[in-house]
């Protein structure tokens, strides 16, 4: 957003607040927004100095977005209009705002994959920091009984926790939480280097 202010000729904030109006809209409702459409008068030259690098920056990194411009400068030329540095601006936050759904998923895939079994007891702390961290990674993460079963059942796997891990079970279901799993296991890692 700041290098597209960056265009702006005017001293007064009128363009910069005319172009984040795009951030107020819902990207995923955008096909027939017909205010990405519409210049005023006075923003035409900052609209036509800000779509050509805009253009060029999404023709250069979003070639799947940049086919998808394409089509819609085309069939807006048909009509004799021009596509705007608006719509374009907004099609790229709707592809960004994807590709973060995207990463969520990609990030509850991982934590699935993350099985104990492939790091042992050996290396406890490595699951655990990579559990911690793969969690906190989410905007929206999972729920907390999601991630409970889900621990829980990896920390099962263990040979130290088994001792842990069934006096857990005597734990009223309204007390277990992923919390507590992570608690036990940091006070089972910190015993295990005591030891040492």
């Amino acid at each position: 957003m700041e290098k597209c202010n960056e265009v702006s000729k005017r001293h007064d904030n009128k363009e910069q607040k005319f172009l984040n109006r795009v951030l107020t809209l819902n990207p995923h409702k955008l096909k027939h927004c017909k205010i990405l459409d519409y210049v005023p008068r006075r923003f035409v030259g900052f609209d036509r100095r800000l779509k050509p690098p805009l253009e060029a920056l999404v023709a250069k990194h979003e070639p799947l977005l940049w086919e998808e411009i394409k089509q819609i400068k085309l069939a807006k030329n048909e009509k004799g209009l021009l596509i705007t540095a608006r719509r374009v601006l907004c099609m790229i936050y709707r592809t960004l705002s994807v590709d973060s759904s995207m990463l969520e998923v990609v990030t509850i895939a991982s934590l699935v994959e993350l099985r104990f079994e492939n790091y042992g007891d050996g290396k406890a702390g490595e699951y655990l920091n990579q559990w911690i961290d793969l969690c906190t990674r989410m905007d929206n993460p999972l729920d907390d009984v999601h991630r409970h079963d889900l621990l829980r059942w990896n920390m099962s796997k263990s040979q130290g926790l088994k001792l842990s891990m069934r006096d857990y079970k005597k734990v009223p279901k309204k007390q277990r939480s992923e919390a507590a799993l992570v608690k036990i296991f940091r006070e089972w890692l910190h015993e295990k280097k005591e030891q040492k």
